[in-house]
């Protein structure tokens, strides 16, 4: 251990700190997919490993603002959904004049896949990483190892126009409506005397109709939005987002899907934010003349809740047999108000997050500079490339020699018979 601490501390370091091994790439690891489909999110439910963590430089957004997208969906054969043409397609963001850039960095778990979830809306482009369809973020290469990445998002932006083959795309319907999801989406149109006004009625229908959110929905047939929306009537988010997206396509509005990851747990300790796979999302952005593209996440309309409170709270609300969005206050209140043993355990988890999002931190982030710093402090920072690695050589040597002469003398006094012979 002192030998590799020392071969640590003082071999010259090259520019980019030290990555950590990479992973078995023939290893997958379970998360967000490239296709989503009615269920493909709610297998991630208990999926409680990190996805990865993110310390702001100021004040943490709330919860309600804290989306991270990573995926967008235009292409759909009715059923599933997955990136289509335009994938690798990159339009710039014209970022307004009263902009408030919000900074973090995020270190990403390895995933064996290369899209990078960041705040909406991504503005920066790091080195090693490329900006495709819809502003979203990926590695030129698989997550093998864990990656750090300082990255600045926007929330006042204009998207640029509307060219025709992202619109065609995103009004695509791989199968005709239904005569009963015709004739509602055709009210919402009689009623509204623009684009937005449609959008604000079909959430208003959701709001006032049946509808919950459900963490175990009915399957659904060969015609899922029509049985969603008149049958079922309850769903995860993908089940809200493919019918949302479906609707406005019907109603003539360019709509698409996005996946990625919604809020996140703030560490007590440090305030940075553990994204979990269980904190997997999916929402719906509309195209809107006087804004562009614009977020419609049908499943605030629905469960609040899982905006607000995350999806433990789901999870509690849902072992105990309730449905979502049909409990009372005070009973909410009491799931959050978490008894002794949880807080205990809350206490404890969060402090050895801590410890070790610091030292994956520390370890990650000792580059050259940080180097000339830890020299400097004890007084080697004098000595150039040459001298250190003289001076690692001699140091590793000793080590050796002081090693090598404690176990010849262990081997010699270990055994009373031998010494007696």
């Amino acid at each position: 251990l002192p030998i590799m601490l020392g071969l640590y501390l003082l071999f010259p370091r090259i520019q980019g700190g030290l990555w950590g091994a990479p992973n078995d790439p023939s290893i997958g690891r379970m998360g967000l997919t490239e296709e989503v489909s009615p269920g493909s999110i709610l297998h991630l439910l208990e999926n409680d490993e990190v996805a990865f963590r993110a310390q702001f430089d100021g004040p943490t957004p709330p919860v309600e603002e804290r989306y991270w997208r990573a995926l967008v969906l235009e292409s759909t054969d009715g059923r599933t959904w997955r990136r289509g043409v335009l994938k690798d397609q990159s339009t710039p963001l014209a970022v307004m004049q009263e902009s408030k850039p919000i900074r973090y960095t995020t270190t990403f778990e390895p995933s064996n896949k290369r899209w990078l979830p960041a705040l909406d809306w991504p503005v920066t482009v790091p080195p090693g990483t490329r900006s495709g369809y819809g502003h979203v973020l990926a590695s030129t290469t698989n997550l093998l190892s864990s990656l750090r990445l300082e990255l600045t998002s926007d929330r006042v932006f204009s998207t640029t126009r509307l060219e025709e083959i992202e619109k065609r795309a995103n009004l695509q319907l791989a199968i005709p409506p239904t005569p009963r999801v015709k004739a509602l989406v055709a009210q919402w149109r009689s009623l509204a005397s623009n684009p937005a006004e449609v959008v604000r009625r079909a959430l208003g229908h959701f709001q006032s109709e049946s509808f919950y959110y459900s963490l175990s929905p009915a399957s659904l047939g060969d015609r899922p939005v029509d049985q969603f929306m008149f049958d079922t009537r309850e769903g995860y988010c993908e089940h809200y987002a493919s019918a949302f997206t479906t609707l406005m396509r019907v109603a003539g509005i360019p709509a698409r899907m996005v996946v990625g990851y919604m809020g996140g747990e703030v560490n007590d300790v440090l305030g940075y934010v553990v994204v979990r796979q269980s904190d997997a999302h999916a929402w719906t952005e509309v195209w809107l003349p006087a804004s562009g593209w614009i977020r419609v996440d049908p499943t605030a309309a629905i469960a609040p809740e899982r905006i607000r409170y995350g999806i433990d709270l789901l999870r509690s609300i849902d072992a105990l047999g309730w449905s979502i969005g049909d409990v009372p206050r005070d009973a909410m209140l009491g799931l959050l108000q978490r008894g002794h043993w949880d807080h205990g355990l809350r206490w404890v988890k969060h402090r050895f997050d801590a410890a070790n999002y610091g030292w994956n931190k520390w370890v990650m982030d000792f580059g050259p500079e940080q180097q000339f710093v830890f020299l400097r402090t004890v007084g080697l920072d004098q000595f150039g490339r040459p001298l250190l690695l003289l001076l690692l050589v001699i140091v590793v040597g000793l080590l050796l020699l002081v090693g090598q002469s404690l176990l010849s003398m262990g081997r010699l006094t270990s055994d009373p018979l031998q010494r007696a012979y």
